[in-house]
């Protein structure tokens, strides 16, 4: 099956003898192989050579006015064979690589195989080989962005602009003390070859965006992934509210899936080894033994694709049923809410079942009676995100800073807007909710009752 598949934009200056030395210094350099010496040269289009477990082919041809120079590497091992394909191909001047890698094994298995980036990959990185025109370089480090970049991310996320590979965007989070997620430089080396990492600077630029795009934008610490030519995107949530932060394996095997389902068959080297038999026939004047077995070939290998894809299909349906039957007696509720616009993410959800909670717990209700089993089985099935239980931590500690700047810096990153003066006016998203804050020392029970009146308010967060 399938296993790992990407497309990267070379410079313009490569040739297909350069990227022929790096797989070699690739194969040389690798702790798990013995190659010394591929006995290859540009003279012929077609090559095959074997060694012991190993095998490697080659097609260098111009092919449908495209130059292609392909190499198919096969490791065989007691009971599962990898393969990789590396196929660069030259058109009008743009010039790119196409990775991938194939497991296969002769044994019955629940598991996928262990996801392995392709090593050439870290090694075009070095090279400097990946191109750096486009809308976003093709790098292995996270881009920063700045004002300048809004209209191009706000195209992106609308489907107006297309990118050399998928984007990751990792939101600013003001309730944050760190204001990320995660490591966002560790998560563009990890995505480096399969998707650019471009990290939001500050809370305005997201409100900026959040207005161009019409609230498709991941925010407030969230990450989305948004793939070319598509306005299809997903956004990936906290997954410990705690600490508030996102797994990093989790991004990666979303972009990896995401780019395995959208392969085309016709980037394969399959389709260019039927290509490349094509071009040959032409040249041998169409003898007719020779296209019967072309066309065998032909069959034969996309029979090997239906059945990869059957292999997919049905880890896919394993997967479906599996979640079928964990939640076979839950159902989806659909609330229509209109005109009201959340402040943070997952804040609507979090209200309702903390209001349902707190009626649950102040009423009583018998726990024989159909209410108790509906709003008890609501409770149970349903989590709080609890993001805004970071925001109301980091309010009370803003109030009982030490310093005015400090009070007012924590207040921002919490999402208020602070008007200085003898009372600071601090606006929570919306003028109807506005608290003023006396900017001379007081004790601590004032600091105490002014938390208190402001979370009346905003109710952001209860602990029952």
């Amino acid at each position: 099956m399938d296993s790992f598949i990407t497309t990267i934009k070379l410079k313009k200056h490569l040739t297909k003898e350069n990227i022929f030395d790096l797989i070699k210094m690739w194969l040389k350099n690798s702790p798990h192989y013995n190659i010394e010496e591929i006995n290859y040269c540009f003279k012929t289009d077609y090559f095959e050579q074997n060694f012991d477990n190993y095998k490697i082919n080659i097609i260098s041809a111009s092919i449908n006015d495209e130059e292609v120079f392909a190499c198919r590497f096969i490791n065989k091992e007691e009971t599962k064979t990898w393969v990789i394909d590396y196929i660069f191909t030259e058109k009008q001047g743009d010039k790119k690589i196409n990775i991938k890698t194939i497991y296969k094994t002769n044994q019955y298995s629940s598991s996928l195989p262990k996801y392995n980036k392709p090593h050439i990959i870290k090694m075009l990185f070095e090279q400097n080989f990946c191109s750096d025109e486009g809308v976003f370089p093709v790098t292995d480090k996270a881009i920063k962005l700045s004002d300048e970049h809004l209209k191009t991310c706000a195209d992106i996320m609308l489907g107006k602009q297309n990118t050399d590979l998928p984007i990751v965007y990792v939101s600013y989070d003001s309730y944050n003390k760190n204001h990320y997620a995660l490591d966002y430089n560790k998560l563009a080396t990890e995505l480096s070859g399969m998707a650019i990492v471009l990290v939001e600077p500050n809370k305005d630029f997201a409100l900026k965006l959040r207005e161009c795009v019409h609230d498709n934008n991941a925010y407030n610490g969230f990450i989305g992934i948004y793939f070319p030519n598509t306005t299809y995107k997903e956004i990936i949530p906290f997954t410990d509210y705690d600490k508030l932060t996102i797994k990093i394996n989790t991004i990666i095997n979303a972009v990896r899936q995401a780019a395995l389902n959208h392969a085309n068959f016709s980037d394969s080297w399959e389709n260019l080894l039927i290509q490349y038999h094509k071009y040959k026939n032409e040249q041998q004047n169409n003898d007719d033994e020779a296209i019967l077995k072309l066309y065998e070939e032909e069959k034969e290998q996309m029979q090997e694709k239906i059945n990869s894809l059957q292999n997919q299909l049905n880890n896919k349906t394993g997967q479906l049923d599996s979640l079928s039957i964990k939640y076979s007696h839950s159902k989806a509720i659909t609330i229509n809410i209109e005109n009201i616009q959340e402040f943070f993410p997952n804040e609507i959800k979090d209200c309702i079942l903390t209001s349902l909670k707190q009626y649950f717990n102040k009423n009583g209700i018998p726990n024989n009676t159909r209410t108790y089993e509906i709003l008890n089985s609501v409770l149970q099935i349903n989590e709080l995100s609890c993001t805004g239980k970071a925001i109301y931590k980091e309010i009370k500690d803003a109030l009982n800073s030490k310093s005015l700047d400090e009070r007012r810096k924590r207040l921002k990153s919490c999402g208020f807007e602070v008007s200085q003066g003898p009372h600071d006016k601090v606006k929570f998203h919306n003028d109807k909710y506005t608290f003023s804050i006396s900017n001379s020392p007081s004790d601590h029970r004032n600091n105490d009752n002014l938390f208190s009146d402001m979370m009346k308010v905003i109710d952001i967060y209860k602990d029952f």
